[in-house]
């Protein structure tokens, strides 16, 4: 898989500004924050079945470790702001948020030819491909040196996750590079777009890997999924529910930002690294 020379630059910056050893000082910290590149446009290599997805890399201070983010219907990889402002803050997270297929830029199909989502249908068929950009985005940031990649959905995009994350991908198989290590559900659904989730979240919860779920307690089909995946938080398992919350989505943390606090430590978690700081109290919706 090609890496990306933008990519393959920004991970050499940031190498050379790593600390030789122990605690890294303000300074040093100051300086990788200095020399780190800024959020670069980047075409991931072909989907497993012809997709070209394109994405936006936010380079972070660790090339060992990286978060995928993974879009809601109907959006694009733009609608991540609040969250990648987090993961960006202090030792930063490298971020890849891409658009999916039939999204933003990701419209050129195996054909060459331009296809929009609005064009898919209700067909769970023609969603189920979601699943094999998220795989592509992971092995992206794995050939570009990551050992840890959570990935983080949006309503569609966190249907996308889990089912690439479980292996469920059609005829695929879900090659070495595109194994994800945790996965975080904002507005999770159980069979949204007719993408039926019971199956993948089962196979996936036996493996013990994290899971985050997060909903706005009036938004009832992400209630129903939570209720039905997540029943109760655990070690591996966390849930919550929201009192108040009629937003969905993006829109759902972006309402208190609190909450993208709360997603971002858990990533950090998930990723093995320490607090950018710890989260506050979540307030109600205001």
């Amino acid at each position: 898989m090609r890496t990306n020379a933008a990519l393959a630059l920004a991970l050499t910056l940031l190498a050379s500004c790593r600390p030789k050893g122990g605690a890294a000082t303000d300074a040093a910290v100051d300086a990788r924050a200095a020399a780190r590149p800024s959020a670069v446009a980047v075409q991931l290599a072909p989907t497993l079945d012809g997709w070209r997805i394109a994405a936006t890399l936010h380079p972070g201070s660790d090339p060992g470790v990286g978060v995928v983010l993974v879009h809601q219907l109907g959006s694009n990889r733009s609608e991540w702001g609040g969250l990648i402002a987090r993961l960006q803050a202090g030792r930063a997270v490298t971020a890849l948020a891409i658009d999916l297929r039939g999204h933003g830029d990701s419209t050129v199909g195996p054909r060459t030819e331009r296809v929009t989502w609005e064009s898919f249908g209700t067909a769970g068929a023609r969603w189920a491909g979601t699943a094999l950009d998220v795989v592509a985005a992971v092995q992206y940031l794995r050939t570009a040196g990551a050992q840890r990649v959570v990935v983080v959905g949006s309503r569609l995009g966190a249907s996308a996750a889990i089912m690439a994350a479980a292996g469920f991908v059609g005829l695929y198989t879900v090659p070495a590079d595109g194994v994800i290590d945790a996965v975080a559900m904002v507005s999770p659904g159980v069979s949204y777009r007719g993408l039926d989730l019971r199956d993948p979240m089962r196979m996936y919860l036996a493996t013990q890997r994290p899971l985050l779920m997060l909903a706005g307690d009036r938004d009832e089909a992400s209630v129903e999924a939570v209720a039905q995946f997540a029943p109760r938080s655990t070690e591996r398992v966390e849930a919550e529910v929201f009192a108040a919350s009629q937003a969905h989505g993006v829109a759902l943390c972006n309402a208190v930002p609190a909450r993208w606090e709360r997603v971002d430590a858990w990533v950090r978690r998930a990723l093995n690294l320490a607090p950018a700081q710890p989260p506050r109290p979540i307030p109600h919706d205001v």
